[in-house]
């Protein structure tokens, strides 16, 4: 499952703008729903109210004379109105004097007459109305009117309103895509050359300019990034390059007085070094160590040198083969040492085969060198 975090900018923009269209859509259908309701319900008890007045002014003098058929055939006039459950005539003393039964009545009509006025339950409107006649109080009227329609109608309000939203979160759907772009694309487009320039390390690329708001901003400041990045880059490769050519240069020009001081100094012991004492015979010994030492250091910093001249020379070398060239290197040091080197085969690796020389060469050198008074076992396995 995709956290809400990863979702591309491009569909989270997408579901704000659906959410909040639904949102608004949703509270406004609440209000009109809420507006109908309300609206029916006062015009029904408006309409019921005017109903059960001109019916109780109709009946005034069947009511004084106790004429029940008279009142019976005024109520039977609801029968028009489908909504009217049922209504009936209570007479002075609350007592009930004529009713009328709609044909889908549902509700038993009221045994006493209630206070004047409306009152809504969950399924009925009961309105109670006087009946007066010389300013005296002759009976009530009562009518019960079924409150189906108004369900029907918050039904048929509520497919409507189903309709309209899903329609409108299409409609929105199919807008939310082409508005979101001016806000997404220049994101996007940063995005991916961010993760260009961290993949192939190209500090060339630069992001379109979108104009002046918070996203312009931003791209003005990443493209001035780049710009001091590959200023930086560029500068550093040319002391790379400086550098790499001082120290081939230098490298190269001193092994030559190197060479001519170990090539003297040889000379020099065979000629004079019998006539040497023991201290004089150490300073020569820590002499021609420290030209020896000069020139490995000299051809270590030549090797180094080549590294970024020659380029990227890897290719299959045979391990075992390079390290019987570095032995071959060592065979003085190896006798000088009394060290017993014994190996095992090694794999094949990819790789620059003089620079795996120098290194197997190095590795053994220095375990010849760093020893203890004990002649060096040196093993050399994968």
């Amino acid at each position: 499952m995709i956290r809400r975090d990863d979702l591309p900018i491009q569909r989270r923009l997408t579901l704000v703008i659906l959410a909040t269209c639904s949102v608004v859509l949703l509270i406004a259908i609440a209000l009109l729903a809420t507006f109908e309701i309300l609206d029916y319900r006062r015009s029904l008890a408006r309409d019921a109210t005017l109903w059960a007045d001109l019916l109780g002014t109709n009946a005034q003098a069947a009511l004084a004379f106790g004429d029940k058929e008279a009142v019976t055939s005024l109520l039977t006039a609801l029968r028009n109105e489908p909504s009217v459950d049922g209504a009936r005539v209570f007479d002075a003393t609350g007592a009930a004097f004529a009713d009328y039964a709609g044909t889908q009545a549902l509700l038993a009509p009221p045994t006493l007459p209630g206070a004047d006025g409306h009152h809504f339950g969950d399924s009925h409107l009961a309105i109670f109305r006087p009946v007066v006649l010389d300013a005296k109080r002759i009976g009530t009227i009562s009518i019960q009117v079924n409150l189906a329609g108004m369900y029907q109608r918050v039904w048929i309000f509520g497919s409507v309103s189903v309709v309209v939203l899903l329609v409108s979160l299409l409609l929105g759907l199919v807008l939310s895509t082409h508005l979101q772009r001016p806000i997404s694309e220049p994101i996007v487009a940063l995005a991916d050359a961010a993760r260009a320039v961290a993949q192939r390390r190209d500090y060339t690329l630069r992001v379109p300019a979108v104009g002046r708001n918070e996203i312009g901003v931003l791209t003005d400041a990443f493209n001035h990034m780049l710009v001091t990045i590959e200023e930086r880059a560029a500068e550093l490769q040319r002391s790379n390059q400086e550098l790499e050519q001082f120290a081939y240069i230098a490298a190269h020009d001193l092994q030559e007085p190197v060479r001519m001081i170990s090539s003297y100094l040889q000379l020099l012991e065979r000629r004079v070094g019998t006539h040497f004492d023991e201290r004089a015979k150490q300073y020569f010994a820590y002499a021609s160590n420290g030209a020896d030492r000069m020139g490995e250091m000299i051809r270590s910093l030549l090797d180094y040198s080549r590294i970024g001249r020659d380029g990227d020379r890897r290719e299959p070398v045979d391990t075992d083969k390079a390290l019987s060239d570095a032995l071959d290197n060592l065979q003085l040091e190896v006798k000088r040492s009394g060290a017993t080197v014994s190996r095992r085969p090694l794999p094949r690796v990819v790789g620059d085969e003089t620079q795996i020389i120098r290194l197997l060469q190095n590795l053994v050198s220095n375990a010849l060198k760093f020893k203890a008074t004990a002649p060096p076992q040196v093993r050399i396995s994968s």
